[in-house]
């Protein structure tokens, strides 16, 4: 092969590599990469896969990034943390702000996949090595973090969320089937906030298994009635 050959040279070959480097640098050490030395083409034929890990890397760490409609009236009222209701069957129960964004979330121009809340989920799955990810489906009760906002619109990261079933059609939704906080995020109440949002608006009665060890010190503490088998 020509040593000239673009293949072994370029004028982005410094920049190329540190790109490659950084997203490196989000990674576990065990993964497998090109290293510094590589022929350039190695080196460039990892940056598509690390940029996906190392995204999927950050939404575990910080959460999905998202937008949702919002006002404040004073710049000092700021929200640390938002809670919305979304009602993925389509019922009556999400909050106004949780409605215009189930339309987002799910309407025919936007891919499930893309959204926040099914990011947030594949995050949530591979950390319990579950199956399957939590779907479109069941009441979700979201707890967003903003960072700023624009006109009438936040924008920040989707920091945790709980799903809820009705699983016996009674129209009641009673069991909780999933919850999870991004790692950057946990230890700070959000949990229990999600628990306690959704007993505000539903009858909650149970816990599908199985339930992860975070899961089972989270319900002890805050819904230890939840874990009482009969």
């Amino acid at each position: 092969m020509i040593k000239d050959s673009p293949h072994f040279t370029s004028e982005l070959d410094g920049p190329i590599r540190e790109v490659h480097r950084a997203l490196r640098g989000i990674l576990p050490p065990t993964a497998m990469t090109a290293g510094d030395d590589e022929l350039l083409a190695h080196v460039v034929d990892d940056l598509d896969w690390l940029y996906r890990l190392a995204n999927e890397a950050i939404i575990a760490e910080r959460g999905p990034r998202m937008t949702w409609p919002g006002t404040i009236t004073d710049e000092e009222d700021f929200p640390p943390l938002i809670v919305m209701t979304v009602d993925m069957d389509e019922g009556t129960l999400s909050d106004p702000a949780g409605a215009d964004c189930l339309t987002r979330w799910s309407s025919d121009d936007v891919d499930w996949r893309d959204t926040a809340p099914a990011q947030a989920a594949l995050a949530y799955k591979r950390e319990t090595r579950w199956d399957t990810p939590p779907d479109q489906a069941g009441v979700w009760i979201i707890a967003a973090s903003p960072y700023k906002l624009n006109g009438e619109t936040f924008r920040g990261n989707l920091v945790g969320f709980a799903v809820f079933h009705d699983r016996d059609d009674d129209g009641e939704y009673e069991s909780l089937a999933h919850i999870w906080t991004a790692a950057a995020w946990r230890r700070r109440g959000i949990g229990g906030r999600l628990i306690r949002a959704a007993r505000d608006l539903m009858p909650i009665k149970s816990v599908e298994e199985p339930i992860t060890n975070n899961g089972q010190a989270l319900l002890g503490s805050v819904a230890r009635d939840l874990l009482q088998t009969e």
